[in-house]
C-alpha cells in the first residue's frame, strides 16, 4: 500500500498555523506581474504568490495554489497552479474549510 500525502486547503487566516509547509490556496487573481500574483482567498485576505513558472495558469479568473507557506501573506508555488475557471463561490468553499478544520476526520 503507497501512503499518500495530504496537503491541506486552508485560507489566509490559517497561514501562521502552516508556515513553511505546503498547503492548497484558492483564490481570485487580482494582479498578475509575471512572477508574482495576488489572489483574494476565501476569507477575503489577500495572497502574494511566487510563481516558479510551471505553467501559465494564472490567465482564469480563479485559482488553486500549491505551495510552500513562506510568510504571513506569502506563498512559493511548488507544483502548476490549477486553473478553476471565471465562475467559482470562494463565499461555499470558506465554508468549506471551516468544515474540514471543524471535522477533520471526514476529509
Amino acid at each position: 500500500m503507497v501512503d499518500s500525502v495530504v496537503i491541506p486547503r486552508i485560507n489566509s487566516s490559517m497561514f501562521r498555523d502552516f508556515k513553511e509547509r505546503n498547503v492548497r490556496v484558492v483564490g481570485q487573481v487580482l494582479s498578475n506581474q509575471g512572477d508574482s500574483v495576488i489572489i483574494k482567498t476565501s476569507d477575503q485576505g489577500n495572497v502574494r504568490v511566487s510563481v516558479n513558472h510551471y505553467g501559465n495558469s494564472y490567465n482564469s479568473r480563479f485559482v488553486e495554489v500549491i505551495g510552500q507557506i513562506t510568510g504571513d501573506d506569502s506563498i512559493t508555488e511548488t507544483a502548476p497552479a490549477l486553473s478553476l475557471g471565471d465562475n467559482f463561490d470562494l463565499e461555499s468553499f470558506d465554508k468549506l474549510i471551516q468544515y474540514q478544520r471543524k471535522f477533520p476526520d471526514i476529509f
